[in-house]
């Protein structure tokens, strides 16, 4: 994980088209490191075996849900398409 500081202001279509990333994994604010590990670890664990990078991204959510009752370290992550 990186130690970044990301104006989301700045962030437009130009941005994302430039990336060429067919999908984006970002948080809302800045993460707690070992929730944010934790939710990585479980997303790539699931995205294994998964049918699809959204089912992996919920089933990890789900399971970050479950253990961190605050909204601030179990709902940072958005998927982007």
């Amino acid at each position: 994980l990186t130690k970044l500081n990301f104006n989301y202001d700045k962030v437009n279509s130009d941005f994302l088209m430039e990336l060429k990333a067919g999908r984006l994994l970002i948080s809302f604010w800045r993460h707690n490191d070992a929730v944010a590990a934790l939710f990585i670890d479980r997303f790539y664990s699931h995205l294994k075996s998964a049918k699809s990078v959204y089912t992996a991204f919920q089933t990890a959510q789900k399971e970050i849900a479950q253990k961190f009752k605050s909204p601030f370290l179990n709902e940072n992550f958005i998927l982007l398409f």
